[in-house]
């Protein structure tokens, strides 16, 4: 467990966030293009290596481990929901439906 005076392993120092030396937004950003382009790239060789035909439940079972895995951090404590308004949301609802629908689309082609 992460004890009060140590950060958790996503949260910068208040002094680096200051000081301008990192970045976060573009890390996570450049992470993001990164993991999505691996998980395409992963996902079309299961789906023609293995000839499973079917895109569908692989999308599912990605959703699900993404989720039960997302679950476990937040309950480790490595990160903390952040609390959103109704507009927020919105936003990530939109968000995490274009993901998913790009991440299906990806697998069915």
């Amino acid at each position: 467990m992460i004890g009060k005076d140590r950060l958790h392993p996503l949260q910068l120092s208040a002094g680096a966030a200051r000081s301008g030396k990192v970045d976060t937004s573009y890390s996570w950003l450049a992470m993001y293009f990164f993991l999505n382009l691996a998980l395409t790239i992963y996902n079309k060789a299961i789906l023609s290596t293995f000839q499973f035909g079917f895109p569908w439940t692989l999308t599912g079972i990605h959703t699900l481990c993404s989720g039960v895995g997302s679950y476990i951090m937040g309950r480790m404590g490595y990160f903390t929901p952040a609390q959103l308004g109704e507009h927020e949301n919105m936003v990530m609802l939109m968000f995490s439906f274009l993901y998913t629908l790009n991440i299906a689309i990806s697998n069915v082609s």
